[in-house]
């Protein structure tokens, strides 16, 4: 029955978007203790759980729109609309898995929102400590001719806990 499916996707994407939410947490932690072969671990299960949500938002998406069908409700319904017309007990569930299902989103939104806080924080810090040490490297370096022109500096690799 399509309701069951609908049931079933709802919750395998709310524990997907909480397992990504945990490996988010864990990234800013390995980062924060410059932990290098954990970040690259966790960076591609992040890429693997990415996809994996995409897919099931898709089937879920997709089992929805078949739901709608089936009911013979217009396919441009909203789900709150569509679950009126389902039974009592039908209604309720799926309305809890819906708020569960917004409450994961947020969750990630805001994981992802504090690392990039945090990574754009740090990025920023380091470069303002580089221009203060390095004036030379500021901006845009041109060439005789007027031409844009690479520095020609040596790498420079400072300590890792600035």
């Amino acid at each position: 029955m399509l309701i069951d499916e609908l049931k079933n996707l709802m919750q395998i994407e709310i524990d997907l978007l909480n397992v990504f939410t945990g490996l988010e947490v864990k990234l800013q932690e390995a980062f924060l203790r410059r932990d290098w072969p954990e970040l690259d671990t966790l960076v591609s299960k992040l890429g693997s759980f990415s996809g994996r949500i995409e897919a099931m938002e898709q089937r879920r998406h997709n089992t929805f729109q078949e739901l709608k069908v089936s009911l013979k409700l217009d396919e441009k319904m909203t789900f709150n609309r569509v679950i009126t017309e389902m039974p009592g007990e039908d209604r309720e569930e799926l309305a809890d898995l819906y708020r569960k299902l917004k409450i994961s989103v947020i969750r990630v939104r805001g994981a992802t929102g504090r690392l990039g806080y945090y990574f754009r924080s740090v990025s920023d810090s380091a470069n303002r400590v580089l221009s203060e040490l390095l004036p030379y490297r500021k901006g845009r370096l041109y060439s005789r001719v007027g031409l844009p022109r690479a520095v020609e500096e040596a790498s420079l690799l400072f300590n890792r806990e600035l």
